[in-house]
């Protein structure tokens, strides 16, 4: 595994299990924390529905994780060159036996040339990209999707998928109180995006063609957004 500068310092150190939060909150909370924000397999077959349409030859998948979508990806497309990334080696341990190559590098400044994939994606990791500043936290999201859109050959393709807001998915549960001091969350302002606030992101980053699904899950509801790389033309 290749280390590249980390700048979520705190988000690194969360997953790799030296936060004080973590410490404080406990594995019990970090696990219900896993359940509202893991991907359901409804979520994953539908995204990797949208990324095999386009038979792609190279993926990244930034902010990897332990989680195995990767898997969806490979039935339907298993000659797929596939790249896991994630800032906590940690968490990439947890699938090395996968066969999947992973590296260990930030979210946002990659080691990797411009248009080196055809598709880049997230589950999950956009609203991590945060800033108690409204105008901050855009900033920083649109250059979270910038670089992932710099990755890509023309015409390719970034994905994120996350979940909506889970208040609005009734998801607080006995957990709620402690959970939305991992998330620097307040109840009554919480950051995550709305349809419109997704879509809006993808367009200023520059991309074209612009989608956002939503699914059902037992969960909640999550999104898909979608939008591809176009030429000063597209």
């Amino acid at each position: 595994m290749l280390e590249s500068k980390l700048s979520c310092v705190q988000e690194r150190d969360y997953q790799n299990g030296k936060s004080p939060i973590r410490k404080i909150i406990g594995d019990v909370v970090s696990a219900s924390y896993k359940f509202i924000f893991r991907p359901t397999p409804y979520e994953k077959i539908r995204l990797s529905e949208l990324i095999n349409l386009g038979h792609p030859t190279s993926v990244l998948e930034v902010g990897a994780g332990d989680d195995d979508f990767y898997k969806f990806v490979l039935r339907g497309n298993p000659f797929v060159r596939y790249l896991r990334s994630d800032i906590s080696e940690r968490q990439l341990s947890k699938t090395r036996d996968s066969g999947v190559q992973s590296l260990v590098c930030d979210n946002v400044f990659y080691p990797f040339r411009n248009a080196s994939f055809d598709v880049v994606l997230s589950k999950c990791v956009i609203h991590h990209v945060d800033d108690p500043n409204p105008v901050l936290r855009k900033e920083a999201r649109i250059s979270f999707l910038r670089a992932k859109m710099n990755l890509l050959s023309l015409g390719g393709r970034v994905f994120c998928a996350d979940v909506y807001d889970p208040v609005r998915n009734n998801m607080k549960g006995k957990f709620w109180h402690a959970l939305k001091h991992r998330l620097i969350l307040d109840e009554e302002e919480h950051h995550f995006l709305s349809t419109e606030e997704i879509k809006r992101h993808f367009i200023d980053a520059g991309l074209r063609r612009v989608g956002v699904d939503e699914v059902n899950t037992y969960k909640g509801v999550y999104f898909v957004a979608y939008g591809v790389k176009g030429g000063s033309r597209d």
